[in-house]
């Protein structure tokens, strides 16, 4: 299987998956190194991942995002 994203994600978002990642998968090399950014608008004030965690937790159902994946 090339694209195992939604085998990493789906056991945070159901209950039962039918497999279990860590038992039934291995690992045989990997094949790509994709590099993954965070950005938020200056106005809004967090310089880092935590200060970024530290808004959302404060304005909790107020911020939306983007991404071009899952």
């Amino acid at each position: 299987m090339y694209n195992a994203s939604a085998l990493v994600i789906s056991p945070s978002l159901y209950a039962k998956t039918g497999y279990d990642l860590e038992k039934d998968f291995t690992p045989v090399g990997g094949t790509t190194n994709v590099a993954i950014v965070l950005v938020t608008a200056p106005r809004r004030g967090a310089r880092s991942i935590g200060e970024f965690v530290q808004l959302a937790k404060s304005r909790q159902g107020t911020l939306t995002y983007a991404s071009s994946s899952n």
